[in-house]
C-alpha cells in the first residue's frame, strides 16, 4: 500500500539538509552572549531572546541555503548528492525560500527597532558577500567569521542602544577569530592531506580563552571548569586532523559544535549561570542533531 507520509518526510528532511539545521542551536548561543553583555540575572527578557534568535535562525538558514545556490556547480561534481545539485530543491524554489527568510528576519528585527534592525541589514550584506566571494577571495574567510561575530552585535543591539562596544569586541571579536580558523581548515575537508593549516588547530582553545584578559570575576572557580571542558573538546577535535588520512569533517563538525561550549564559557564569565546551562544543552543537542543532518 502505497502512502503519502515518506514523501511528505523527505521533503522536510531535504529543507533541513539545505538550511544545515543541525547546527542552529549555535545561533541560539551567539544570541543570547550578546543579551548576556547587556542585561543582568535578574532582568532577563526572554521574549526579546526569543524574537532576536528567530531572525538570527532566518537568517543563518537562508545563508547555507545561498551557500548551496552558489556553489551549485561545484557541487554537482564534489557533493551531487545535497540538495540543489540533486534536483530535489530547485534553483528557483531556494532563492524564493532565502529571500523569504531574509524578510522575515528583518521584520523580526524591526520590532526591536531601528538599531538592531540597521545591524541586521549590515549582517545581511556580510552574509551575501561572503557567498560571493568565497569561491573567488581567499580573503573571503574574514567576512565568514564576521557573520559570526556580528550576530553578537544584533542581539546587543536587540536589548538596548548604544551597546557595550568593549564587551561585545572581545567576546565577538574572540568567536570571529575562532570562525575564521574553523573555516580556513574547513576548506580543506575533502582533501586526503593537510599542510601545515592543520596545526592552526591547537590555536584554537587558545583564541577562545582570550576574554579572560578584559572579563575577571571574583569567583572563577565555574568559569574555568567551563573554560577546561572547552579546551579538552576543541583539543578532541583537533586530533581528527593531526592524524593520517585527516578526518577534517569530524573535526569541523565538532568544533561547529564546540561553538556552543565557547558560548557557555562566555556566559559563565558574565555570570549568567542559567544561560551557561541553556549553551550547554545547545551543544548536546548540536551533537545529537548532525547524526541526523550534515552540519558541512
Amino acid at each position: 500500500m502505497i502512502t503519502t507520509t515518506p514523501t511528505r518526510f523527505a521533503t522536510l528532511r531535504t529543507w533541513l539538509e539545505l538550511g544545515r539545521l543541525s547546527n542552529l542551536p549555535t545561533t541560539l548561543t551567539n544570541v543570547l552572549v550578546g543579551v548576556a553583555v547587556m542585561t543582568s540575572e535578574h532582568s532577563i527578557e526572554w521574549t526579546a531572546i526569543a524574537t532576536t534568535w528567530f531572525a538570527i535562525a532566518c537568517f543563518y538558514i537562508a545563508g547555507m541555503a545561498l551557500n548551496d545556490l552558489m556553489d551549485v556547480s561545484i557541487d554537482r561534481i564534489e557533493r551531487p548528492e545535497r540538495p540543489i545539485p540533486s534536483g530535489r530543491i530547485s534553483s528557483r524554489a531556494a532563492a524564493i525560500f532565502i529571500i523569504t527568510l531574509f524578510i522575515i528576519g528583518l521584520s523580526c528585527l524591526g520590532l526591536r527597532g531601528l538599531p538592531p534592525l540597521a545591524c541586521g541589514f549590515a549582517l545581511i550584506a556580510l552574509i551575501i558577500l561572503y557567498n560571493l566571494l568565497h569561491q573567488r577571495w581567499a580573503g573571503s574567510v574574514l567576512m565568514m567569521g564576521l557573520c559570526r561575530g556580528m550576530v553578537y552585535v544584533v542581539a546587543a543591539a536587540a536589548i538596548a542602544w548604544p551597546i557595550d562596544v568593549r564587551h561585545i569586541a572581545w567576546f565577538g571579536g574572540t568567536m570571529t577569530a575562532y570562525v575564521v580558523l574553523l573555516t580556513v581548515i574547513a576548506r580543506s575537508e575533502n582533501a586526503a592531506q593537510l599542510d601545515r593549516r592543520k596545526w592552526l588547530s591547537l590555536l584554537l582553545p587558545v583564541i577562545c580563552l582570550l576574554p579572560l584578559i578584559v572579563v575577571q570575576r571574583e569567583d572563577m572557580a565555574r568559569p574555568l571548569v567551563l573554560a577546561g571542558a572547552m579546551v579538552v573538546w576543541l583539543l578532541i577535535a583537533a586530533r581528527f586532523v593531526l592524524i593520517r588520512p585527516p578526518l577534517t569533517r569530524h573535526a569541523v563538525m565538532a568544533w561547529l559544535a564546540g561553538i556552543c561550549l565557547i558560548d557557555a564559557f562566555f556566559l559563565m564569565l558574565l555570570d549568567q549561570s542559567a544561560m551557561a546551562l541553556l549553551a550547554g544543552a545547545c551543544f548536546g543537542l548540536t551533537l545529537a542533531a548532525q547524526r541526523f543532518i550534515a552540519g558541512t
